[in-house]
């Protein structure tokens, strides 16, 4: 059970009626009281708490991406499903490059900072852009809700020394939801 005395800021509905889902390795997402994500992942030495998330949206598979992408944004999503996952994971783990959230309205992005800001979204997409200049690398359209296929990625800000600091992570294929 989620300790509801560890957040600030207002109780929400669960996003989309949806209280949990599990991924192919084992993995349980578990909507809060807060809108927010806690996942669960299961190792070898047993279940393991993970930190609360701040944001989770879902990434399609390969074949939905292309669809959704112009061709010249596609340079990191490879010709397998598994380079796809691979040119994710090195966005993600990349220092020179930032990932952000961002509801898409028309020819607009506006960076989103909360579950329930992706939920609202018209056309939540997941934008890459490099750190030194802001310009755009690449997006993906993703999901709000999740979808059995689809892999969850969430994100949580975390306070270091010198300010904050931002942690993604990309989950793998969804196979239950509850």
């Amino acid at each position: 059970m989620v300790n509801p005395m560890a957040f600030q800021g207002d109780i929400h509905e669960i996003p989309n009626q949806v209280s949990s889902f599990k991924t192919e390795k084992g993995s349980v997402y578990t909507y809060t009281l807060y809108g927010r994500t806690q996942r669960k992942k299961v190792s070898t030495t047993g279940e393991e708490e993970r930190p609360i998330n701040d944001m989770i949206c879902f990434v399609p598979t390969r074949e939905i991406a292309l669809k959704d992408t112009p061709p010249e944004m596609t340079t990191y999503f490879g010709v397998t499903e598994d380079e796809f996952t691979d040119g994710i994971l090195s966005i993600i783990g990349n220092p020179k490059l930032k990932t952000k959230i961002a509801s898409r309205n028309g020819g607009q992005a506006i960076f989103v900072t909360s579950n329930l800001e992706i939920q609202k979204a018209v056309s939540p997409v997941l934008v890459v852009l490099n750190r030194d200049d802001n310009k755009v690398v690449t997006f993906l359209n993703v999901k709000a809700k999740p979808e059995i296929g689809l892999r969850p990625f969430d994100t949580r800000k975390y306070q270091v020394p010198n300010g904050w600091e931002r942690s993604n992570h990309l989950g793998h294929k969804i196979v239950e939801i509850s």
